[in-house]
């Protein structure tokens, strides 16, 4: 009789041992899963503060007309000391680490837009960006510490950064060269736009009393998303800079350092590109050979810089003359070639007369 009751005794120990194993086996598994996202999360932020350090050192290896590289620089440090402030949540005041937090989010959105303004050449938005910035920081601050609503105050803080993603998208779509960079950097912005618009109106659809219920998962997840969608931007500016950078090289490696116009070299490639095409369609050509006299007594009476500006002038009044299909280049010292595609002698001569006649009025010199 003693022996079933033993055994019965050892089965409940062993089913309880058992179910205890296994909630801390369950236990252990989530809280690796949540290690190796923070983990990631942590390692995916220092990369972007890496990538802000490379931005700023890189920017002086760049030429000063292409602007922006040190605005995208602040822009990742920004968000590399957002994080830093969040993850001193427990050692500083909560409503402090939202509201600034936060703010700096919203803060290194807006140095990025504008960084990529600077980039292109437009004139930075801060009055308005700054308004609408202002007003979210309102209303984030007033459902933070006036009347706490985590709904809304995530809601503002979400459309936020939906308006500026997709401002900064935009611009890119509008005014990049159409290159692997830009296209990187516009499906980057689009990707993330789109999470943050999701998680927007999840927030807003879902029921009020589960809205406050958002897990832990989800929001390291998004911040997860976030953080590396500011790296994979960074790849892509840094990208975008080389690519201006190889088409500004290549436009001095073609055009004449003073006038601008073709040099030598470039004018023939696009002559002997134009003469082969004239040979097929059998259509007539024609080149104009001009110099400026006399050049050398302007140059020995009133130095080279006077005779640079003579031929600066020269360059600006002959391409104004000339069609938009025609084109100038700068053969030697003084001496200019103009390639007049689809063009017959006697045409030339007329178009040859009119750049005369326009360098002459100019000059006030018949």
């Amino acid at each position: 009789t003693r022996l079933p009751a033993a055994n019965k005794i050892r089965d409940t120990w062993t089913e309880t041992g058992t179910r205890c194993l296994g909630r801390n086996i369950q236990t252990k598994t989530l809280s690796m899963n949540d290690l190796d996202l923070r983990s990631a999360m942590i390692f995916a932020c220092l990369l972007v503060g890496l990538m802000s350090v490379v931005l700023f050192f890189i920017r002086g290896s760049y030429p000063k007309s292409i602007h922006g590289i040190g605005t995208w620089a602040s822009g990742l440090a920004t968000l590399f000391v957002s994080y830093a402030v969040f993850s001193g949540r427990g050692n500083i005041p909560e409503a402090l680490v939202i509201v600034c937090g936060n703010l700096l989010v919203m803060a290194s959105l807006l140095i990025l837009y504008f960084g990529s303004q600077r980039f292109f050449g437009l004139k930075t938005s801060i009055r308005l960006w700054g308004g609408i910035g202002l007003a979210a920081l309102l209303v984030m601050t007033w459902f933070s510490l006036v009347e706490p609503n985590f709904r809304l105050r995530v809601a503002g803080v979400m459309i936020f950064a939906a308006a500026a993603l997709f401002a900064h998208l935009r611009l890119i779509f509008l005014h990049g060269n159409g290159k692997f960079s830009s296209r990187f950097v516009i499906f980057v912005l689009a990707l993330e736009a789109t999470i943050t618009t999701s998680r927007l109106f999840s927030l807003l659809l879902a029921p009020s009393n589960e809205a406050a219920i958002e897990t832990q998962q989800i929001q390291d997840l998004y911040v997860m998303s976030f953080i590396t969608s500011y790296l994979l931007q960074g790849i892509g500016m840094m990208l975008m800079a080389s690519d201006r950078l190889h088409d500004e090289l290549e436009h001095l490696a073609r055009h004449d350092a003073l006038t601008g116009c073709l040099g030598r070299r470039a004018w023939l490639d696009i002559c002997n590109q134009e003469m082969d095409r004239s040979i097929r369609s059998g259509r007539q050509m024609a080149v104009l050979m001009m110099d400026i006299a006399p050049f050398k007594k302007i140059n020995d009476n009133y130095g080279h810089q006077i005779g640079d500006r003579v031929i600066v002038d020269f360059v600006k009044h002959a391409t104004g003359a000339l069609r938009r299909a025609d084109s100038l280049g700068r053969y030697g010292g003084e001496e200019f070639v103009a390639l007049l595609p689809e063009t017959g002698s006697a045409q030339a001569l007329i178009v040859a007369e009119r750049l005369r006649s326009a360098v002459e009025l100019a000059s006030g010199n018949p």
